[in-house]
């Protein structure tokens, strides 16, 4: 079995058999990679976590989230021998729509381990966050109108009917794949949570969409496609002072070669 370790720029929080050692942190492994507002959150990006508070309020935890996935792997796991790898990096915040690209690896005793990367935002209003949706930030129309028409996106459709409504579109592209250079990637079904906000220019909203493999052979890897879409009257501003670094941060701005990363494993039992 691969071995993980304990290594690298972020913390990691190692567990055997379901018991923690989270003190096993490396020095400087608080070191902080992002922080600051997005309209009323704070976020706390650092190598040990990333974290939004609203007030004395946590909105967002992904030492939390990480923790969880792995008790639910744990749960389903027939006491195989295990061992798993979640990271997460700041994508965008706009207000309060939180884009982060979540990854996870597992050596959960396949053949292969498996991996996976994708892109979550996830508006934090309410009691409970849910995930955001670009169709219910933009126009419907204006959403498919960008995505059915993109290069990527109009090859995988090839010379089948061009679907005429946003569901249709979302329908057909889940028997497609895209080619990139020698990978294929699959579109998901919740296709419109998986976007950032890359930049903002003369009203217009520059939106990475992140699509996830779809072959074993590139597993972990993933590709971007990339939307402009004219931005609503009720996001502007907050588009405005991300783009001014005022509050909140767009893609384009934060850094790309960070993450925070837990690691756990489970001897068989």
């Amino acid at each position: 079995m691969r071995r993980l370790g304990c290594r690298g720029i972020a913390a990691w929080a190692c567990f055997a058999a379901g018991v923690g050692c989270l003190g096993a942190q490396e020095a400087g492994a608080a070191r902080n990679l992002w922080s600051g507002k997005s309209g009323e959150y704070s976020i706390q990006w650092t190598a040990s976590n990333l974290k939004v508070t609203q007030g004395e309020r946590t909105v967002y935890d992904a030492a939390a989230a990480a923790k969880a996935a792995w008790a639910d792997m744990v749960r389903k796991s027939n006491g195989i021998a295990m061992e798993a790898q979640f990271t997460y990096r700041l994508l965008s915040a706009v207000g309060p729509y939180l884009s982060v690209e979540e990854g996870v690896f597992c050596d959960c005793g396949g053949a292969h381990p498996t991996a996976v990367t994708r892109f979550r935002a996830t508006d934090l209003r309410g009691a409970k966050k849910s995930d955001a949706s670009l169709t219910a930030i933009f126009p419907e129309g204006a959403v498919y109108k960008a995505l059915s028409t993109d290069g990527v996106v109009t090859k995988a459709l090839g010379e089948d009917a061009k679907p005429k409504t946003w569901a249709d579109l979302i329908d057909t592209l889940q028997d497609k794949t895209a080619k990139v250079k020698d990978c294929e990637y699959a579109f998901p079904e919740d296709i419109a949570s998986r976007f950032a906000f890359y930049g903002y220019e003369a009203g217009n909203a520059a939106v990475r969409i992140g699509l996830p493999n779809a072959s074993e052979v590139c597993r972990g890897q993933s590709t971007q496609l990339g939307l402009t879409l004219a931005a609503p009257a009720g996001l502007k501003a907050e588009l405005e002072s991300a783009k001014a670094k005022r509050s909140g941060a767009l893609m384009a701005d934060v850094p790309k070669d960070a993450e925070t990363k837990f690691s756990f494993s489970q001897k068989r039992k």
